[in-house]
């Protein structure tokens, strides 16, 4: 999904902008310009499709796709704590593989 990917992108972003020898608080400095002690949560969007990773009918088939209506996940610093939603709805079509389900399926966690 773009959040994950956008989330990986971040992750290296921060280790490539990694203090070196030559420059001790380049990431303090950045850190600061950003206002990111400032910061107590974080919460992301998206939509999309996921797939049944390892579930596909036989090997040589894809993973089965299912449509991600809506992904909503916040992370709360200060409580230590995360909450994620997804509103997926099996297609028209039931793919072969996967947990299979009808309608919509809404998981919180």
């Amino acid at each position: 999904m773009r959040t994950f990917t956008a989330l990986a992108a971040a992750a290296a972003l921060v280790l490539a902008a990694a203090p070196t020898a030559q420059q001790p608080d380049a990431l303090q400095t950045a850190a600061t310009a950003l206002g990111a002690a400032n910061i107590r949560t974080l919460q992301f969007t998206g939509a999309g499709q996921n797939f049944s990773v390892g579930q596909n009918y036989t090997a040589a088939d894809p993973w089965p796709p299912v449509l991600v209506k809506s992904y909503t996940a916040s992370v709360n610093y200060d409580t230590a704590s995360m909450r994620m939603e997804i509103l997926r709805e099996m297609g028209p079509g039931m793919p072969r593989g996967g947990a299979p389900f009808t309608g919509e399926q809404r998981q919180i966690q």
